[in-house]
């Protein structure tokens, strides 16, 4: 089962939607799910973000067992609706996904265990 902890806020970024999903299409999540399976070869999460301060950096970092499993750095623009996300290749294990803003601070996390 996926927790999404964290709800902090920058004044300039508001995450509205941080969601696990089983892909993403034409910039929308498709079959949000709360965790995922041993069979799933990749896991995605979708963001929709509330920016009101020009082009910024967002950080989503996956964390595998603790362990930093890739940082995929984005850029987003000034939107009340701006969409964007990342992928991994997924194995058994606790995971965690953080979003971070451009000065490193954490926006969301989502944690979710797969095992057999």
């Amino acid at each position: 089962m996926a927790v999404d902890s964290v709800h902090a806020q920058s004044d300039s970024l508001k995450v509205k939607e941080f969601v696990l999903c089983k892909d993403v299409i034409e910039r929308e999540p498709v079959d949000v799910v709360q965790s995922f399976s041993a069979n799933d070869e990749r896991g995605w999460v979708f963001a929709r973000i509330h920016n009101s301060n020009g082009f910024q950096n967002v950080t989503f970092r996956w964390l595998h067992n603790e362990e930093i499993y890739s940082e995929v750095e984005t850029k987003i623009g000034n939107s009340d609706n701006w969409r964007t996300y990342s992928n991994a290749a997924i194995q058994e294990g606790f995971w965690k996904v953080q979003l971070l803003s451009e000065s490193d601070s954490l926006l969301r996390e989502i944690r979710f265990t797969i095992s057999e």
